[in-house]
């Protein structure tokens, strides 16, 4: 898993106190102890001999002292050291696998990235998107602790890319926020195998099952040229239809490239005017990014795999009186895939009559423990499948989320230290994990004042470097008291 932190805001005083810190311990003779029987926390002094176990400690206390702060500004050998998944805050590409994905290098198991975006919007007036923020920011400590326990990176994206800058312009759909997950997608996707994106509101369940299962279930059936995992909206459905965007898992290949092509293309406006007409130019939601992703699916493809069976060269035409998208919104997208021959199933039975050579997987759920991508629970007759899906595309708080869940996500907070909360200052979402231990001692530090972090600084050091040999606490201990 990935371990390095994105520092949002940094002081070079930091480092020269440290420096300091390290200098003083490495000329006091003094600073090698040893623990007492029968009390842990109590250290004697030995001159002259270093016990660089211990000695590396209080290294590992003065560096935690002095970078853990209010705003979590954490070194990255700290997170090296305790393992923990990284904290992407706004940054368009994560950074280079640490130990298991080297180790994952010489086994067969892909390295697999888990995506989401956030984007403030029009959609929402700052005193909803409190509100909805406040009900959604569980969902994303639901996948930062998933991804912390498979050994995933957890990527936050939160850049402006393709909103933020139209507001003037005739592409106003795109101040909507959901079309940023194109370009976000695109950053992320060349460093990992494969990328699972998720909106805010999606959640896992089963955190027994790694996203791995779904791809060795392809192989075991011999379906191997999946490019694209899909969810479906309508489980007791048999033919491939179109379906809510809220997840979407995608293979690092020439198909998942030109993808999310296909999709920004569609993001740009396909007519003179953009895609669907809008007298009053206010948000529907097929001004959002789910009608491009349906086009981006079938002109990939027809781009693949050529074929007549749309019913015009192109899959979106352009009236020439409107200069908008004469189609309706859904685009043909069901008759397409049905023409070609593409079938629904992601394991058992529903995959074995999937064609061998099907790019596009439809996963669907039902009563069985090997279910898809997700179950859209914001549709209320979707509600039945939830016993055994992996997943949830659902809106509600955690107080309302079924008791399996609501213990699962307690867990994963007290004994994982995983969390996510919104930062005021910067209107940034904040998430990640750590183990217990040092999530006490991020917590200890955050109700500390500057005064009594320097003050507690200056009193240890003090201590040391005047070679008190009856000194009896540790600063480690005294940070995880």
């Amino acid at each position: 898993m990935g371990s390095y932190v994105s520092q949002q805001k940094g002081s070079s005083n930091n480092h020269n106190d440290v420096k300091v810190a390290l200098r003083l311990l490495q000329s006091n003779p003094y600073h090698t102890n040893h623990n007492r029987k029968g009390d842990s926390r109590a250290l004697g002094i030995q001159p002259r001999r270093l016990n660089s176990g211990i000695s590396w400690l209080f290294v590992f206390s003065f560096l935690t002292l002095l970078t853990l702060r209010v705003n979590m500004i954490q070194l990255p050998s700290l997170y090296e050291r305790w393992q923990v998944p990284a904290i992407y805050i706004g940054s368009p590409s994560p950074p280079k696998h640490q130990q298991q994905h080297a180790a994952d290098s010489t086994t067969t198991r892909p390295r697999i990235g888990i995506l989401a975006s956030y984007i403030e919007s029009k959609m929402w007036s700052p005193k909803e998107r409190d509100i909805k923020l406040q009900a959604l920011i569980d969902q994303i400590t639901n996948r930062q602790c998933y991804a912390h326990l498979w050994n995933y990176d957890f990527i936050l994206n939160q850049t402006r890319e393709l909103s933020g800058s139209n507001s003037n312009s005739t592409k106003w759909w795109l101040e909507y926020g959901a079309w940023d997950r194109i370009p976000h997608l695109q950053a992320a996707l060349p460093k990992y195998d494969w990328v699972l994106y998720g909106d805010l509101d999606y959640i896992i369940k089963d955190y027994s099952r790694p996203l791995d299962s779904f791809i060795k279930e392809f192989e075991m059936y011999g379906v191997n040229n999946v490019q694209v995992l899909i969810p479906v909206d309508d489980n007791e459905a048999d033919i491939p239809r179109s379906f809510s965007s809220f997840a979407i898992m995608i293979k690092n290949g020439p198909f998942g490239k030109r993808l999310l092509e296909n999709w920004r293309t569609f993001a740009a406006g396909m007519c003179p005017n953009g895609n669907f007409e809008s007298k009053t130019k206010s948000y529907e939601w097929y001004h959002c990014d789910q009608p491009g992703l349906w086009y981006a699916l079938m002109q990939t493809h027809k781009d693949f795999y050529p074929n007549d069976a749309h019913h015009r060269p192109n899959i979106a035409q352009c009236n020439e009186d409107t200069g908008y998208i004469q189609d309706d919104y859904w685009l043909g997208f069901r008759e397409y895939f049905t023409k070609v021959g593409y079938k629904v199933g992601n394991y058992g039975e529903h995959l074995s009559r999937v064609p061998k050579d099907q790019a596009i997987i439809w996963s669907k759920s039902s009563n069985q423990s090997m279910s898809g991508l997700g179950v859209n629970r914001n549709w209320s007759f979707e509600d039945k499948y939830r016993e055994h899906a992996f997943a949830f595309h659902w809106n509600k708080p955690s107080s309302q989320w079924d008791p399996d869940m609501q213990r699962t996500l307690a867990v994963c907070k007290e004994i994982h230290g995983c969390f996510a909360r919104m930062n005021n200052e910067t209107l940034q979402i904040e998430s990640g994990c750590m183990p217990t231990d040092i999530a006490n001692t991020t917590n200890r530090l955050h109700k500390a004042s500057e005064a009594e972090l320097e003050k507690t600084f200056k009193r240890y050091v003090g201590r040391y470097s005047s070679g008190n040999q009856h000194h009896q606490q540790d600063l480690f201990f005294f940070l995880l008291d």
